[in-house]
């Protein structure tokens, strides 16, 4: 099984100046994600951080879960063989990684509050404008 994964967004060549400008914020909203051992699905939760080191807080503001469908289960169940070619995890590295910034998108967007990082006025790594 393949899947089409779009690429919209170019890589960018200073993300270490992007976060670092972030997180010296004296308060940061981050969206943490996961996808578990039992691979039902992304749990995305957006925290609120203040504070540095050890007087760091952190505030659960908002949780969801987003379900793998049928066929893209069984899709990363195909992982766990020992003899899964390694084009299928490179595939699914990707895969995953849009149903994770699907889950991450869907939690900013029901939450207008979170700052959004503006990757367009970054320098692309290619070196085109």
């Amino acid at each position: 099984m393949t899947r089409d994964i779009k690429h919209e967004k170019p890589v960018v060549s200073d993300m270490s100046g992007l976060f670092a400008e972030y997180a010296g914020r004296s308060v940061r909203r981050i969206i943490g994600l996961m996808s578990g051992t039992s691979a039902d699905g992304v749990h995305a939760a957006l925290v609120e951080l203040s504070g540095a080191g050890v007087e760091t807080s952190a505030k659960v503001l908002a949780f969801l879960h987003e379900h793998y469908d049928a066929d893209f289960r069984s899709w990363i169940f195909q992982l766990f063989d020992p003899h899964c070619p390694v084009s299928l995890v490179c595939e699914m590295n990707f895969a995953l990684g849009e149903v994770f910034a699907g889950a991450a998108l869907k939690l900013a967007e029901q939450h207008r509050g979170i700052e959004s990082i503006d990757f367009d006025r970054l320098p692309r790594a290619d070196g085109l404008s």
